[in-house]
């Protein structure tokens, strides 16, 4: 029986927090308590909050999100490819870059670069490109564990590197991001952003060429004048989030 990996099973649960506005009671509605049995004196009946408001936090998937095609090298053979999850991957962090180790120990060879499963056939109008999102730790106020993002990098086909400089497209603060040792010291998360979009005119499809940061931003909104006037018919998106997987932690080296 053939069956596809993605069959009964959610492609995009989306989580998001709770959040409304406030509203004082004037005239507040008595509630009423009725315990049965004896009451040990001294008892108090008083309200509490058994756990604070759900933060924003990334989406969660489904498995499909998780599995890629990683193509491996064995030597004195031909290049082989075969399926791999985020349970295979380790991020090998370094002061200036994190690096991409899966581990193989059924087929042996090197990774030498993944890519989604399941991608569009060739001859396709439309690509899926993998990203790199890029989150490290950091606690609030009330000294509760949270995640910050960092950055997203493009995920080339043929490296194991997860931050290239030139194939970033996105930043929260570059001058972290761009000094000599940003994940120095640090601790957090990656996950592989999956997007479905047009090919350009010069690859067979129907947009027009642009780099890839550009694209990145056009399709979350992230492009042009924030303070310009909202067009009321606006063009077609130019690509689609899939879904995003299951995290990846990664642990900086120790600050000297």
């Amino acid at each position: 029986m053939l069956a596809h990996p993605a069959e009964n099973a959610w492609l995009s649960v989306l989580c998001m927090p709770l959040a409304g506005p406030e509203k004082d009671v004037d005239d507040p509605t008595p509630v009423r308590v009725r315990m049965m049995g004896s009451v040990p004196n001294g008892s108090v009946l008083r309200p509490i909050r058994l756990s604070d408001f759900t933060p924003g936090v990334w989406c969660q998937f489904a498995a499909a999100m998780s599995r890629f095609e990683a193509d491996i090298s064995i030597a004195n053979a031909p290049k082989q490819t075969n399926a791999v999850t985020v349970d295979n991957m380790e991020i090998e962090a370094e002061s200036g870059r994190l690096n991409l180790a899966l581990s193989l120990d059924d087929i042996g060879g090197t990774v030498t670069g993944i890519r989604p499963e399941g991608a569009p056939d060739p001859g396709s109008q439309l690509e899926e490109k993998l990203y790199v999102v890029v989150t490290r730790y950091v606690t609030d106020a009330f000294d509760r564990l949270r995640e910050r993002p960092m950055a997203v990098y493009a995920l080339a086909d043929d490296t194991l590197t997860l931050t290239t400089k030139s194939q970033r497209v996105w930043s929260a603060n570059p001058l972290e991001i761009d000094g000599p040792k940003p994940f120095q010291g640090k601790s957090g998360r990656v996950r592989f952003l999956r997007i479905m979009w047009a090919k350009s005119r010069d690859d067979g499809g129907f947009l027009t060429a642009l780099k890839e940061e550009d694209r990145f931003r056009m399709l979350f909104g992230m492009a042009g004048d924030p303070a310009a006037a909202l067009v009321m018919n606006p063009l077609d998106a130019i690509g689609m989030a899939l879904g995003i997987s299951a995290p990846v932690e990664w642990v900086g080296p120790s600050a000297a």
